[in-house]
């Protein structure tokens, strides 16, 4: 999950075969999703919007939790 101050990022999580499985700007701030092959996974923060434009940056904590 992500938690940030405004201006708001996002995170996209990439699977190892470079597709999307998750898409934060339209499914909120929590991934919660059993990862269907093991390998290596990306997760990509970035701005959108008036934000993205501007060159706004913003601090952000992530948090993992990968159990079995």
């Amino acid at each position: 999950s992500m938690t940030s101050p405004w201006p708001h990022p996002y995170f996209n999580v990439i699977a190892p075969d470079n597709n999307a499985i998750y898409n934060g700007s339209m499914s909120g701030d929590t991934f919660e999703q059993r990862l269907a092959v093991s390998g290596q996974y990306t997760v990509r923060v970035y701005q959108m919007g008036g934000a993205r434009d501007e060159g706004k940056t913003s601090g952000y904590a992530l948090t993992f939790k990968i159990t079995d």
